[in-house]
Order: structure tokens, then sequence, then C-alpha cells
């Protein structure tokens, strides 16, 4: 059985039952405290015993299973995130470091062994509100403007050089998410870089549902080369390190994660966090698809 019409069953399940995942993915964000700063509210989010993830994991699988999909949500805080350091010194020359994003997140598709088909990644910079998304500082300028940059905080990496995604791949790999509430709920939307100081926005909530049927994030392959794949490897790898212990050169920390998560049809272990409040890492939520029918031999 091929993966495109597996996962075109999957979209097509998702469709019928649109109205109800939308709403789920609205309210995951109801009683989350929204006095706090940005990292403390994607911390809630991921462990919350009632809301976010949990909420997800109680209202979403359900839609599948009877089709031969399970659906699981997961989560990891990790205290430190990643710094960078922009190569560009024509957008906003007075300040060149900043962090690379709040949170990952993780698209992966696995068959029945859990050998992982698709997997696709974004990454977002959490703000409360959006006023400064085109006010030219150093976080606008890194994923509007610039084409690379060099981590500067990141132990290993220090000094290593990556190269961004170009448009229209921008688009789906990197993105402003605004905190913004309505009656003292938090109401979030996406916004993705754009060139122009106009941009589209699109609700949490609508990007969560494209991301869960394989239609948004982009794709990433291997660890190899500089760009977008070694990205996403360098924050799985990095945050691997700090919640396993260093495996090698060799240790495929995805594999790690998906093995901690590894009973997808479990619901009592959906996160994972470090002691450490100098780990570093990026705060991750993944959403994981087991399609039960299918089972293939891939490299990963």
């Amino acid at each position: 059985m091929k993966i495109g019409s597996r996962l075109k069953e999957l979209q097509r399940i998702a469709y019928m039952h649109r109205c109800t995942i939308l709403k789920s993915f609205s309210k995951s964000w109801n009683n989350i405290n929204i006095s706090q700063s940005e990292p403390y509210i994607i911390h809630d989010y991921i462990i919350s015993k009632a809301s976010g993830i949990k909420y997800l994991n109680k209202t979403i699988p359900p839609v599948f299973r009877n089709y031969g999909f399970i659906v699981k949500f997961a989560g990891v805080f990790i205290h430190q995130k990643p710094i960078i350091q922009r190569k560009n010194t024509a957008c906003a020359p007075r300040r060149r470091n900043c962090e690379l994003g709040d949170l990952l997140t993780l698209f992966l598709f696995v068959d029945s062994s859990k050998n992982i088909l698709l997997k696709k990644a974004f990454i977002s910079q959490a703000k409360k509100n959006q006023k400064n998304i085109h006010s030219k500082n150093c976080q606008t300028c890194l994923y509007e403007k610039d084409q690379e940059f060099t981590y500067y905080r990141f132990k290993t990496l220090n000094g290593a050089i990556r190269r961004l995604p170009t448009y229209p791949k921008r688009y789906f790999s990197l993105n402003y998410l605004i905190l913004s509430t309505n009656k003292n709920i938090i109401d979030p939307f996406i916004i993705p870089p754009s060139f122009f100081e106009f941009s589209c926005k699109f609700k949490w909530n609508f990007v969560l549902f494209n991301t869960l049927i394989g239609c948004y994030g982009l794709n990433f392959g291997n660890n190899s080369g500089n760009g977008w794949s070694k990205i996403i490897w360098d924050l799985i790898n990095v945050t691997g390190s700090s919640l396993f212990g260093k495996r090698g050169h060799r240790a495929n920390y995805l594999n790690e994660l998906l093995n901690y998560f590894n009973d997808f049809d479990n619901y009592e272990k959906t996160f994972l966090e470090t002691e450490d409040e100098y780990s570093e890492g990026i705060p991750m939520l993944l959403i994981i698809i087991q399609d039960k029918e299918i089972k293939l031999q891939v490299k990963q």
C-alpha cells in the first residue's frame, strides 16, 4: 500500500471531522495562564494536566481510531533556547544576536513498526502581540531578510553556519506565534514571514489542522549539509542530548523521542522536561500519526 493513498485517507477523515478538530485546537488554550511571559505560556501548554496537549489527546485521537490511524500529541520543554548570530548587518545592525525560536513543531507519520515515513517541521517565535513583527528588530530581520546565521551560544555548535530556506519555502518553515487574547482566553494565530509590511495571518487551529494532515511544515531529510534539514537535526540532537544524555555522534535522538513516547495509544506519557535550567535545546510539540495498515522498511 502506497504512503500517498493512506495520507489522502487521513486527510479525508480529517475533513469529515474538521469542525470538531478545529474546535479542539482552539479550546486547548483554555485555562492557560495568560499573565505569564511567552516561554511559560508554552511551558503550560505542554505540561498542563487539563489543557494544551492533554486536551488534544483527549479529543482528537478518537476521530481517527476506527480508521486505522493512531494520533498522539507529545511535548518537550527545554529551558535554554538556541541563540544565533545574524550575518546580515544591513538589517538592524545594532543587535545581531537573538533566539532562533520558541517552539519547534514536528509532524511524524510512521508505519505500524514505527518507521518514519514522512517528517515535517516548522519553528515559531512566540509573541504576546504583533506590534513588533515588522519593526526591523533582530528577530524580524532573521525571519524575513536573512539567508544564513551562525550559532552563537550553543556549546558544540558555536560558529557553525546554517542557511535558512528561501521563499516560498520560508512560509512553511518559520513563523510568529501570536498569543493574543479574546475575553481573557488565549486566541492564538500564526503570521508567516514576509518581504512586505503586510503579511497574512492564520488562526492557530487552521495551521495545526493542516499540520495534522501533512499539509503544513517543511520536509526535512537526513542530517547533512547546512540547510533546513541540518537546522532541524541540530535542534533535535541538542535537545535530545539534554534529555537523554550524550550518545555519541551517531545517535538518532528523533528515534529516542519516538521510543520514549513509544506506546502511541497510551496518553499518560505525553511530555518530557529537564530539571536542569541550563539545559540546551528548544521546546517541542510533536504530532505523531501511526498508520496501523502500513509496514515498510525505510531508511530514516
